[in-house]
């Protein structure tokens, strides 16, 4: 996410269109886009305030939220548990699986995209070749 404009320029922007300039003057006077100067107006007037917003989607809502206790104690204790070492623990009785892995070739450094996937049927990996 990007920073925010200082309050003092949203103040300055804010208060020369209050001047009754128009917000396209004031885009250009305080060198910022139309759109922040039409949201800074905005925001004076639902809020009274230029302090920005909280950015982000506010979190505690995943889908680890229910375990987010339980994972973190778990990690403090050991530190190199895996994902199945955690889904043994969290299912006690329920035989363990292993998963399939994705292996990566970390020196190809080719995104996804550009890579051929193919599966492997002696070990069931998804193993990824260039194309």
């Amino acid at each position: 996410m990007g920073k925010t404009h200082p309050v003092e320029l949203r103040q300055r922007a804010v208060d020369f269109v209050e001047e009754g300039h128009s917000h396209r003057s004031a885009a250009a006077q305080f060198s910022v886009s139309i759109k922040f100067v039409n949201d800074m107006v905005k925001l004076k007037r639902e809020t009274g305030s230029l302090a920005p917003r909280l950015q982000g989607n506010g979190g505690g809502h995943g889908n680890l939220c229910a375990v987010r206790g339980w994972l973190k104690t778990r990690m403090t204790e050991e530190h190199d548990l895996t994902l199945d070492d955690l889904d043994v623990a969290q299912h006690p009785g329920r035989p363990a699986e292993p998963r399939n892995y994705l292996p990566l070739d970390l020196r190809s450094h080719q995104p996804a995209a550009r890579m051929a996937r193919s599966l492997d049927a002696s070990t069931n990996h998804l193993r990824l070749r260039r194309r």
